[in-house]
């Protein structure tokens, strides 16, 4: 059981707490003025800057990994091993990750120097402050960029560029492998088709890339065959011709080489941001937070002084 003394300190410590949290409201009520000064000044400053900046829209789209079932035929080429992988073919015993490797290339420089290079992505990347929904056209801003004769003023290097394509792209990836891509952007039209580019682009490089190796591969062969007597090395041989030949076709007939789309991008009609209301609230609290200290410390200094 607690003694009398230890009573006496414990309701002692909840007087002392009761009186510096009145002291506290009292010299918050006594600076009232300045106090709804710095909440009214902070909020409508949030206001404004919420009202200033332009909308975003954000535009989505799920993939999932083609699989490549045909790579993985029975291999009765083991013995032909080192002369397929100077070749460069893939016997399936050593299999790279296509799809993680594909992710890598979106991320790429490479990749991003290709779409501005064919697309001329570079002005509505960089120069684009807002957009007209009457008349669905881009704003940019003439500092950087003059639309009508399609002349930089201040154009950006492409290290600036990739950084902020980097900002506006991004990727992920669930754990049952379903990849999620977006793109956002002032236009919801601009974020659909740039997402669309993309899509396109990967699935292009990556047939483009299997299709040239296939072909180099094919090239290689042929040239042993006519070197080689040996039947046996000859019917090896002519495996790995066909197995080449089957990718080329492949490749050539799917669309949908290394990615598959099963929702693909949309024109957003909500916005993605800013969110307004989170900026004035936010705006509100601050506010209240400095006004609050200024009020204190004030009446601190004016208590020392006098």
């Amino acid at each position: 059981m607690k003694n009398e003394s230890e009573y006496n300190y414990s309701d002692k410590k909840t007087i002392d707490d009761e009186i510096g949290l009145l002291e506290l409201f009292s010299v918050l009520w006594e600076g009232k003025k300045l106090l709804l000064g710095f909440i009214v000044v902070s909020s409508l400053l949030s206001v404004f800057i919420s009202l200033s900046l332009s909308d975003i829209y954000k535009s989505e789209a799920l993939l999932v990994p083609v699989s490549s079932e045909n790579s993985g035929s029975s291999n009765p080429l083991g013995q032909l091993g080192g002369l397929a992988d100077i070749a460069g073919v893939s016997l399936g015993n050593n299999k790279i990750n296509k799809t993680t490797m594909g992710l890598e290339v979106l991320k790429s420089r490479k990749f991003y120097n290709s779409l501005i290079k064919k697309y001329e992505i570079l002005a509505p990347l960089m120069a684009v402050k807002d957009w007209n929904e009457e008349e669905d056209e881009l704003i940019y801003d003439s500092s950087k960029y003059n639309a009508t004769k399609d002349i930089w003023l201040n154009q950006p290097s492409i290290q600036e560029g990739y950084e902020k394509f980097n900002e506006i792209f991004n990727i992920s990836q669930n754990e049952n492998g379903v990849i999620s891509l977006s793109i956002e952007h002032h236009s919801p039209y601009i974020a659909k088709k740039w997402l669309d580019w993309i899509i396109e682009e990967i699935n292009n490089t990556s047939r483009n890339d299997d299709i040239k190796q296939a072909e180099r591969s094919v090239s290689y062969l042929n040239e042993q065959l006519l070197s080689t007597q040996l039947s046996e090395i000859r019917e090896g041989l002519n495996d790995l011709v066909k197995s080449q030949v089957e990718t080329i076709m492949l490749a050539k007939v799917t669309p949908e080489y290394l990615f598959r789309i099963i929702d693909p991008p949309f024109v957003p009609e909500e916005k993605f941001k800013p969110s307004r209301a989170l900026i004035c609230i936010l705006g509100f609290i601050l506010g209240a937070i400095i006004g609050s200290l200024c009020v204190i410390i004030k009446h601190f200094i004016f208590k020392e002084e006098t």
